[in-house]
């Protein structure tokens, strides 16, 4: 039997047989009683939660989840974004960067791989992503490569989009301004959210960072996004 490319438009043509988008949020594995012990039950319950909130998607910021969670994602309905546990926050500028370091190549791609290998038989996953906020480089592009070898998915990392560079399928951008241009590849909200300035799909991996008192413009975001 021919292959056939599992692309993000025939995924969501074949789920529900029209245009939909992806609301939902990014999420850590933190029991607000027992700390990193994430029960069943708080699986369970996160995944309800969003389901009443009409949230559709699960980023598995910034570490896979555990097999049984991704067994609830398959069953109950949602879109995963698939994230391998990879990040090397704030190194990523100047040549001697470890996502530019064969040192760390062996690391980076195994890490991406063993996630592949082990969720790619899930149909919740809609598409994969390399890790967050490590800058673009040779071992990004090492990592998207032998994960292309293993699934025919799209490829989600913003670090590659930032730094105009290879290693993406999605323009995937961070906290962008509702009005004005945070970098020459984050637009305005208004504007980009319909015409990136790639030719790739547009997904706002992370928008609103709640830490005390923020995220008092959700409406404006929302707002943005539902007149376009």
């Amino acid at each position: 039997m021919a292959s056939e490319r599992l692309t993000l438009a025939r995924v969501i043509s074949r789920l529900i047989y029209r245009r939909t988008y992806l609301k939902g949020a990014n999420s850590q594995d933190t029991d607000p009683l027992h700390g990193r012990t994430f029960s069943t039950d708080l699986m369970m319950r996160d995944i309800t939660l969003m389901k009443q909130a009409n949230m559709n998607t699960f980023r598995t910021s910034h570490y896979p989840r555990q097999a049984k969670m991704m067994a609830m994602f398959d069953h109950y309905g949602l879109f995963v974004v698939d994230e391998a546990d990879m990040e090397l926050h704030k190194n990523w500028e100047g040549p001697k960067t470890i996502i530019n370091n064969a040192d760390w190549t062996g690391a980076i791609v195994d890490r991406n791989v063993r996630n592949t290998l082990r969720d790619r038989n899930h149909p919740s996953v809609v598409f994969w992503s390399l890790g967050n906020e490590s800058g673009s480089g040779k071992n990004i592009m090492a990592a998207y490569d032998a994960v292309r070898k293993l699934d025919n998915r799209y490829i989600h990392y913003e670090g590659s989009t930032r730094d105009k560079a290879e290693g993406t399928d999605i323009h995937s951008v961070m906290y962008p301004a509702m009005d004005k241009w945070r970098s020459e590849t984050t637009g305005p909200v208004t504007s980009d959210v319909n015409h990136p300035n790639t030719d790739k799909p547009y997904f706002m991996c992370e928008y609103a960072h709640a830490m005390g008192n923020a995220v008092g413009n959700l409406r404006e975001y929302w707002g943005g996004n539902g007149r376009l």
